[in-house]
């Protein structure tokens, strides 16, 4: 992130945690929240989705430390920090004798949210909601629609719940007026075999892009009038290519980090292919295997457990009887009020 000091941000405080002379602030800006929105719409928070069960803490358990170790149904923390827990007995991590839970999505004052709340919305043409069940306080698990759908009107497919094209990626990176840059901005830049023009690398060596695959190395694009605004100041270069300005941008976030500036693998790069490890290849690697016309009846899609997501009016699992739409991993959609 980077810090508020003459930008137009709101803050709802005295100061927030970003302005470079803040001194024990709690509160995050506008301008932050719209800085972390760019890094996780760019992949870059992905670890924050990855939550580790409570066998995968690395701390020792106990009773208070925040943590729902195995055995505890709760943990409010310390005694203090428990008396404004409504729902969590402090002394035993157990729930009070009311309460059906303590956290959670689906959890609210100790009580489990109604089958049919939704938990978790929609967030791209690519993905599905989720809904709770009325018996758990967590949401359903996070599915998508299945790798290989086309989207963005067929100019691209379904990865990994996003709808990966060119244009949007460039949008992220410079704003919304950004846009693809042309075939041979690629070819041009990606030839090279360094840092801001590669198709990753071979051994300790930035490796050059075949010309088959230069529209699955460094992201290059053109109409760009915003710079990027991320918690890292990434290098970016600008290549003169027939006419055009092919903008590029290094992150470099370190050898185990996926460096934003580099096409997203599922990436429609030619027709049927798909971009993956840097090449483009047959988008037959995705294996998507649905008929939505004869598995869902025509109205529904299949979801990254292969299972048919119903439009609204049909039911699951298979979108042919009246109903009112999801899937049986999405949870109810409909609490029957």
């Amino acid at each position: 992130m980077n810090h508020d000091d003459g930008r137009d941000c709101i803050c709802g405080a005295k100061s927030c945690i970003m302005n470079s002379g803040a001194s024990g602030s709690r509160n995050f800006s506008s301008c932050s929240a719209e800085d972390f929105e760019k890094l996780t719409l760019n992949k870059g928070g992905n670890c924050l989705l990855n939550i580790p069960t409570p066998d995968e803490a690395y701390s020792a358990p106990f009773c208070g430390n925040k943590l729902v170790d195995p055995g505890e149904e709760c943990d409010c923390g310390t005694p203090k920090e428990c008396e404004l827990d409504p729902c969590c007995e402090g002394s035993t991590c157990k729930l009070k004798s009311f309460a059906e839970c303590a956290y959670g999505d689906c959890c609210k004052d100790c009580w489990f949210l109604p089958g049919g709340t939704l938990c978790r919305g929609k967030t791209n043409e690519c993905d599905v909601p989720e809904y709770c069940n009325g018996t758990s306080q967590f949401c359903q698990p996070d599915v998508f629609i299945q790798n290989g759908y086309p989207c963005q009107n067929n100019k691209a497919y379904c990865y990994n719940g996003m709808c990966q094209y060119y244009d949007a990626q460039c949008q992220v990176i410079f704003g919304s007026k950004a846009k693809a840059a042309p075939r041979d901005c690629f070819i041009d830049v990606n030839s090279k075999g360094d840092r801001f023009g590669n198709c990753g690398f071979s051994g300790n060596e930035y490796k050059k892009c075949a010309t088959g695959n230069a529209l699955c190395g460094k992201l290059q694009c053109e109409n760009v009038q915003d710079m990027p605004v991320f918690g890292i100041v990434p290098a970016i270069i600008q290549t003169p290519s027939g006419g055009t300005k092919c903008w590029g941008v290094d992150f470099q976030l370190g050898s185990d980090v996926p460096d934003p500036g580099m096409v997203n693998e599922g990436t429609k790069c030619d027709a049927g292919k798909i971009c993956r490890n840097f090449q483009c290849v047959n988008a037959s690697i995705l294996n998507y295997d649905c008929d939505t016309q004869k598995k869902c009846h025509g109205h529904g899609v299949c979801n990254s457990n292969k299972n048919c997501h119903c439009e609204n009016g049909w039911a699951p699992p298979n979108c042919e009887t009246k109903g009112y739409g999801g899937s049986v991993d999405s949870g109810p959609t409909y609490n029957g009020k």
